[in-house]
């Protein structure tokens, strides 16, 4: 909902499997009038449209994340996860078909904890 907001040229898609999140993100992106943001109630797990970019804030492990999204990111796509430290030991357990493109340690202000985003693609 976020990138949608911030960025109104940027197609947005929203999935999630828990109908009242999705109910919210609809109320919200209706009463913003967000063209840029489509939401979709479901497993990722079983959708099968292509993103250039697939994101995730506290979903699962990095494992867990490229394993259950793989079918959704685009040939030339890259994963983008939102984590707290840096996570050493879930880039330990990714597959060598992975790699890390990079890794932004984010200042969220008024909080006094690590942020990092990890971008990841398959090689």
């Amino acid at each position: 909902m976020v990138l949608a907001i911030a960025i109104p040229h940027l197609q947005v898609t929203a999935i999630d499997a828990v109908s009242k999140k999705t109910a919210f993100i609809q109320q919200v992106a209706t009463t913003l009038g967000l063209k840029n943001l489509q939401i979709k109630h479901g497993r990722v797990e079983k959708m099968n449209q292509r993103f250039d970019v697939v994101c995730s804030r506290a979903f699962a492990s990095l494992l867990d994340f490229v394993t259950q999204t793989s079918q959704l990111l685009d040939e030339q796509g890259v994963w983008m996860a939102m984590k707290g430290k840096t996570p050493l030991h879930e880039i330990e357990q990714l597959p060598q078909n992975i790699q890390i493109e990079s890794i932004e340690h984010l200042h969220v202000p008024n909080l006094d904890a690590q942020r990092c985003l990890v971008w990841l693609k398959k090689v």
